[in-house]
């Protein structure tokens, strides 16, 4: 799962055959168990880490991500199920007919798994938003601190060197790759040192980002006061904050690293032995399993 106001991480999956979808979950079926648990507290937390609110409004907090985990579990996890599924299908055709997956499927792919995304944020912020609505002037203003030091937080990774931040990227993809394939061979790892600068996100870009987003959000609340008038200026609000979120995930500033991406793993694909599918395939069942005793 993931933060409401900053971060934007939900509990992401996937489809077709592709790793990066798996780079967004938990590489851990234990942990991803554990993490779905206590879900609605670790949302809890990441909402009063840039939100303020007071005791009673964590109360009413508690019961929406109650209700909204109720529904996740009933709506989305068979959905995180049945793309898993289609991934194994995916890798037993490519195991047996050998068919190449191509750049354009991987990118569907990562499409696919940002829409899962949306159809998990959404809800919550649904639920969260009336309770959002009604933040008074000096809640706005506690909000704005803690909301800028998460910002200040990105910033620091902006004086990180380019080589700094591309040998960091290269070691997780590493060693993801190698936890869900196995040990890589020569050549997939000459492939991922040839590609790995072009799978960098700037953090100037989420530097930029995040601040951007900080300003829309909390001019929500500065062009709608509270003290003036409740009624309509709650409703006001609502609406601000709901066109807010809907906006959150856009298509076109990540979409050049989503070619990248996708260009990468058909590539990386194409090297896998079958011996580093069917570890693949054993990944993919562990998480299948988490996922049906998740919804027991």
């Amino acid at each position: 799962m993931g933060t409401l106001v900053y971060n934007g991480r939900i509990m992401k999956t996937l489809k077709v055959t592709l790793l990066t979808a798996i780079l967004l979950m938990c590489s851990s079926c234990t942990l991803m168990g554990i993490g779905y648990s206590y879900a609605d507290w670790l949302i809890k937390k990441r909402i009063l880490s840039v939100v303020k609110l007071y005791k009673p409004q964590q109360k009413h907090l508690e019961k929406q991500l109650d209700d909204y985990m109720a529904w996740h579990k009933v709506t989305m996890l068979p959905e995180y199920g049945k793309e898993l599924d289609r991934v194994a299908k995916r890798v037993e055709a490519l195991k047996k007919d050998k068919k190449k997956v191509s750049k354009e499927e991987v990118y569907q792919l990562l499409i696919n798994t940002r829409q899962l995304y949306l159809d998990s944020f959404i809800p919550l912020t649904t639920r969260v938003i009336p309770l959002l609505a009604e933040l008074i002037e000096g809640q706005v203003d506690r909000s704005r601190t803690l909301i800028t030091r998460k910002i200040d937080e990105i910033k620091e990774q902006t004086k990180l060197t380019q080589e700094q931040i591309v040998s960091e990227l290269r070691g997780t993809w590493e060693d993801n790759l190698d936890d869900w394939f196995g040990k890589l061979s020569a050549e997939q790892l000459k492939l991922l040192d040839e590609h790995i600068p072009l799978l960098v996100t700037s953090p100037m870009i989420r530097f930029a980002r995040g601040v951007k987003r900080m300003q829309l959000f909390l001019a929500v609340f500065e062009n709608n006061p509270i003290k003036d008038n409740l009624t309509q200026n709650k409703a006001n609000r609502i609406k601000g904050l709901t066109d807010f979120f809907n906006t959150w995930s856009e298509l076109k500033p990540y979409d050049p690293w989503r070619q990248q991406t996708a260009l990468f793993m058909s590539k990386f694909l194409e090297l896998t032995t079958v011996k580093q599918q069917d570890e693949f395939l054993k990944k993919l069942k562990k998480w299948k399993d988490a996922i049906d005793e998740m919804q027991k």
